[in-house]
């Protein structure tokens, strides 16, 4: 299936506005993400807000078993955590806030892998949506003067984190949050 920088927009689109978050739509075959995605009968989700900061957890449907797979903490701190989930093969693609805060945004794409329950920062960035072998994501710098990310445009790259290149450019006064 070929997918076109036009698709790629409208999802990232539906995605940004969270749209039906969570839900796979059967015209795309694409899962929106959200806070949480599930795999068989695992679920893993992880919550941020009203001061509370979860790790990312599992939990099985049948047996109601919880587990931690990774820690929100980055470098001894704990962080605002990890969003806009998405699993595919051992692997779940993250937004991974690692500022503590309600105010501040430093976002990377980052990689777990559930089985060995580790975690891998790929590149700034938020939003990340895994279609087929690629990961659609709005890539960002970080803006030390406002304490948050400035969005620079979609940009795509492999499950590896590697061979990023620019899809759509945005305005440098963007910003999705």
């Amino acid at each position: 299936m070929k997918i076109t920088k036009k698709a790629v927009l409208a999802i990232m689109c539906l995605s940004l506005a969270a749209f039906a978050p969570g839900k796979a739509h059967a015209a795309n075959k694409v899962q929106i993400p959200d806070g949480a995605c599930r795999k068989g009968n695992d679920i893993y989700y992880s919550y941020s807000g009203s001061g509370l900061r979860m790790d990312l957890m599992k939990i099985n449907t049948k047996t109601h078993k919880k587990k931690m797979i990774v820690s929100n903490k980055y470098k001894g701190r704990t962080t605002n955590g990890f969003f806009d989930l998405n699993i595919k093969g051992n692997n779940i693609y993250a937004t991974y806030n690692i500022v503590d805060g309600s105010d501040g945004f430093n976002c990377y794409i980052c990689k777990i892998n559930v089985k060995k329950k580790t975690k891998k920062l790929l590149t700034k960035g938020h939003h990340p949506i895994v279609i087929g072998n690629k990961i659609y994501f709005v890539k960002t710098k970080y803006n030390k003067t406002f304490f948050r990310d400035e969005d620079k445009g979609i940009y795509v790259m492999n499950l590896s984190g590697k061979k990023i290149r620019k899809v759509r450019k945005m305005s440098s006064s963007s910003y999705i949050y």
